[in-house]
């Protein structure tokens, strides 16, 4: 049986803006296993005090940072509507 191979996802902080290329990159640049990131990411939860998710694939930078800010408003609990341009 073949194994199966994935692209690995960008991950974003959302409150730094810190872009890094996998969970794995991620987890080695913050000090905690890859696993913990990919929890944190899944179940919508701050790790070590700041918030992580999967960033988008085709987006340009100025619209990435309009989305991380959007997300990270979400995260800590505000109602964030965005209208569409």
């Amino acid at each position: 049986m073949a194994a199966i191979t994935t692209k690995p996802r960008r991950v974003i902080c959302l409150n730094s803006g810190q872009l890094y290329e996998s969970i794995n990159a991620a987890g080695r640049e913050i000090g905690v296993e890859p696993s913990s990131v990919l929890r944190a990411i899944r179940a919508d939860r701050a790790l070590r005090g700041k918030w992580y998710a999967y960033a988008p694939d085709n987006i340009e930078n100025e619209a990435l940072e309009r989305w991380r800010m959007a997300r990270l408003l979400g995260c800590i609990g505000y109602d964030v509507r965005l209208k569409e341009d």
